[in-house]
């Protein structure tokens, strides 16, 4: 499956009209944040990127951050230099919270810089290949992270963004009245550690759980189908035309993790 096939798959395509008339107005979604005990909500998509916070910081500050680490990390492999390669690598992944468990991984790796580029080459065919197309390529909601500060459109799929997805999903699905999710909209979801609920599922709409155990499983796939679902969103018109291009994708990106901190259990209507 390439990028063409799956927006153009007749029920990605209606998901995708449906979340565009979503960005500017028609999504309510609220929640508890369980650390400062604060009612967060929006009204829209573009009301939940305006909302975003990360690390007491807003979005315009947090994607000057990105744009930092992302040269520093680009630089590093331009120039072959994998001390600063590395050290990019992990404050990207100290800015995002999941250093441990993948320090270990950066610091082990003699040949970074290579490594990066190919898995660059095997992100960015513009296709979903076999598993053992992937089978060299590591991910998990770290790396993920570092691709998409290398990869030109490939966003941070965590469990925040797949819940985020799979609820979307869920909400098209009770609109439009489905007997069943389209098998090209199952998206994954990650659990939380925090006591959240991040599983989109209810009734008999049922979504994967993401999957990685230091291989590719359902990771890649799933966040290549979001890279490409939420570029041709963008296509439409909406209040997100009015960001600068090169960040909309960040900025939706970010809507979508602050929407996928928690999920409702059950039906809204």
């Amino acid at each position: 499956m390439n990028r063409e096939s799956f927006v153009k798959d007749s029920s990605v395509n209606d998901f995708i009209q449906w979340l565009s008339i979503k960005l500017d107005a028609g999504f309510i979604h609220s929640y508890t944040d369980r650390r400062t005990q604060k009612v967060w909500d929006c009204i829209s998509i573009y009301d939940a990127y305006k909302k975003y916070q990360w690390g007491g910081k807003g979005f315009q500050k947090n994607a000057e951050t990105l744009d930092k680490l992302s040269s520093d990390l680009k630089n590093g492999i331009e120039n072959k230099d994998t001390a600063k390669c590395s050290t990019a690598c992990l404050e990207i992944l100290r800015w995002g919270g999941v250093l441990r468990g993948n320090r270990e991984k950066i610091k082990g790796s003699e040949s970074l810089v290579q490594y990066l580029k190919d898995a660059k080459k095997k992100l960015a065919t513009g296709k979903i290949e076999s598993r053992d197309f992937y089978k060299e390529v590591y991910m998990n909601s770290g790396f993920t992270k570092i691709y998409s500060l290398y990869i030109d459109d490939f966003i941070i799929y965590d469990s925040r963004v797949g819940a985020a997805l799979g609820f979307l999903v869920r909400r098209y699905c009770e609109e439009k009245k489905l007997d069943k999710i389209p098998e090209l909209l199952r998206f994954a979801y990650g659990n939380s550690k925090g006591g959240t609920n991040r599983n989109p599922s209810i009734g008999d709409y049922k979504f994967p759980l993401l999957r990685n155990a230091g291989y590719y499983d359902n990771h890649i796939e799933n966040n290549l189908k979001a890279n490409w679902l939420l570029k041709e969103v963008l296509s439409y018109p909406s209040a997100f035309k009015n960001i600068p291009e090169q960040r909309q994708l960040r900025a939706l990106e970010a809507a979508l993790f602050m929407i996928g901190y928690e999920v409702p259990d059950k039906s809204e209507k």
